[in-house]
């Protein structure tokens, strides 16, 4: 399971996810197997995964396309085509090395310039639809701490505060649900420099601490 959180600022976007991977054992428990980075950039794109094992492959695939394609320049509009493309590559590559059922995989894929993001299920015939919010909670969206993110988010916080506050949540849902959801990556657009960039997560997740403290003294 996975927790992620995409959502637009002021002054630019916020992508931010856990790294939590599950392995499911014979006898139905539920353990951490490892971490492992759930966003991906490329210059004013971001995309997180979340879901089967087929996801890995696709953004593998499609970073390798964004690059090519930003040398050349390339508008939002035809970085969402060659996602859509990218999802026939992926399942024709993932059909070839299959080593096991490659289940949904979800995509939320953020573009910096016009901050318009977007959700698609891979496939061979993808489809990307936006997603009219200002803000999109995916995995683990039933978690408590989505709460956080749909009562405060607005769209005229800066990078800095959103990218606190959907920390502070990621932060929560651990708390919460430890086993689905564990540590931190964050990227941040920011008008000024036209690309998403990864954050230190580590300050980021002490931030986190640091404003659960300030709201229990508030009681």
């Amino acid at each position: 399971m996975t927790y992620q959180i995409t959502a637009r600022a002021l002054d630019g976007m916020v992508i931010a996810s856990d790294q939590c991977e599950l392995a499911k054992a014979d006898f139905g428990s539920v353990a951490i197997q490892n971490k492992l980075r759930k966003i991906y950039i490329a210059g004013p794109f971001a995309w997180a995964l979340s879901g089967g094992l087929l996801g890995p492959t696709f953004c593998g695939i499609l970073q390798r396309a964004l690059n090519d394609a930003l040398n050349d320049g390339v508008t939002d509009e035809q970085a969402i085509r060659i996602m859509e493309n990218c999802g026939r590559l992926a399942h024709e590559d993932y059909q070839t090395h299959a080593t096991g059922a490659a289940g949904e995989s979800i995509i939320i894929f953020a573009c910096g310039r016009s901050k318009k993001i977007f959700r698609a299920a891979v496939s061979p015939a993808m489809q990307a639809v936006e997603v009219r919010d200002t803000k999109c909670i995916s995995g683990n969206h039933q978690n408590l701490a989505a709460f956080i993110p749909t009562r405060f988010h607005s769209r005229n916080m800066t990078a800095l505060q959103v990218a606190s506050l959907t920390t502070y949540s990621i932060r929560a849902a651990h708390e919460i649900d430890p086993l689905l959801v564990d540590g931190l990556d964050i990227a941040i657009y920011r008008d000024s420099t036209g690309s998403f960039k990864f954050e230190n997560a580590d300050e980021y997740w002490d931030r986190a601490q640091w404003i659960d403290e300030a709201i229990r003294k508030v009681w």
